[in-house]
């Protein structure tokens, strides 16, 4: 059973505990709980829980199906080149970020001297200003600090909601 930490439709001490019946009734089970994973994390977006749970899964069907000889190797490697795209920069190039970047939810301009404008759907706007190191871009509004990623592909930066509701999901923005 694979299962986010930050899960707060189902909480994970719900497939623990399921996990720990199911053996105690004799079946092999695996529960694997992701720290940084809410509800529905199973996807591409989410490179490194995804490559993980999908390698998992191979094995288990590999060894359920008594296929001996499976080799994960070529399908790591297809996961990692296809998942290459989603993992952050390890430093953002300024000249990559500086642009008006839109969501669902709203938008971002970031200009090249530190500063920007958040906009959400309905409109409203807040100043900001930022600063850019290795890692990802901190973003400072008011009394709110985020962290903008931006993917290996230079296509979308995102933030991670910290907690609440929608702990752990990710807003992306693209230009």
């Amino acid at each position: 059973m694979f299962h986010g930490e930050l899960d707060i439709l189902t909480h994970p001490s719900q497939s623990i505990l399921f996990g720990q019946e199911l053996k105690a009734h004799g079946a092999s089970v695996e529960v694997t709980i992701y720290p940084n994973a809410n509800h529905g994390y199973y996807s591409p977006g989410n490179p490194v829980e995804f490559k993980d749970t999908t390698l998992k899964l191979a094995h288990l069907y590999a060894r359920n199906l008594k296929q001996e000889s499976f080799d994960s190797t070529n399908l790591e490697a297809r996961l990692d080149e296809s998942l290459k795209r989603y993992f952050p920069l390890d430093t953002i190039p300024p000249a990559s970020l500086t642009g008006h970047w839109k969501s669902k939810n709203g938008s971002l301009k970031f200009n090249d001297d530190g500063t920007g404008t958040i906009a959400s759907r309905s409109g409203r706007t807040c100043s900001f200003t930022y600063e850019m190191a290795d890692g990802p871009v901190i973003v400072q509004a008011n009394d709110t600090t985020t962290e903008y990623f931006m993917q290996n592909d230079l296509k979308a930066i995102y933030s991670v909601v910290p907690d609440g509701r929608h702990a752990g999901k990710k807003e992306h923005y693209t230009k």
